[in-house]
């Protein structure tokens, strides 16, 4: 497995051993503004708190984990190295691939 790491708009990216996508990290990106929205709602700068709540208005089930909360339905995690409070902002989100769907 591999990943590229692209500072400059805040993403690692995580391939599998056929070089697909595997899972994509989102960080603040470095040298540049980029602008992070879901469900046309900008999360940029969002608390721990604010995302789980915009996530839970629409029906999307949170799982705490050691350092955030996971959202199987979307598989997206949210990361926090030392989430002290749920109004901490998310550091990092994680993008995984989707379940497959039967």
């Amino acid at each position: 497995m591999r990943s590229d790491h692209c500072e400059v708009v805040g993403l690692i990216i995580h391939y599998d051993h056929a070089s697909r996508v595997n899972f994509i990290e989102v960080h603040k990106a470095r040298y540049a503004t980029v602008t992070l929205e879901l469900f046309s709602q900008d999360i940029t700068d969002i608390s721990v708190r604010g995302l789980v709540g915009l996530l839970s208005e629409r029906g999307i089930k949170a799982e705490k984990t050691h350092y955030g909360y996971d959202f199987p339905e979307l598989s997206l995690s949210t990361y926090n190295h030392d989430l002290r409070s749920e109004d901490d902002p998310v550091e990092c989100l994680g993008v995984g691939q989707a379940a497959a769907v039967e």
